[in-house]
């Protein structure tokens, strides 16, 4: 946080990829907020072999290869 400002890490209803890229930003930030990236599931299918999981409200950042 610099000048009183924090940050909000979300997505615009984005695919898999496009969300664990900012799951990745977003677990690299000290944002005290939660981040709006849950929404792989309001799309009819995504471009990721695995969707990415969700335990105890938390969004488990994926291992990149």
């Amino acid at each position: 946080m610099r000048a009183g400002m924090e940050t909000v890490i979300t997505t615009s209803i984005d695919t898999g990829i496009g969300t664990a890229l900012a799951l990745h930003v977003a677990a690299g930030t000290e944002s005290r907020f939660a981040s709006g990236l849950a929404t792989t599931h309001l799309l009819e299918s995504d471009l990721l072999k695995k969707s990415l999981r969700i335990e105890n409200g938390s969004m488990l950042v994926p291992e990149m290869a």
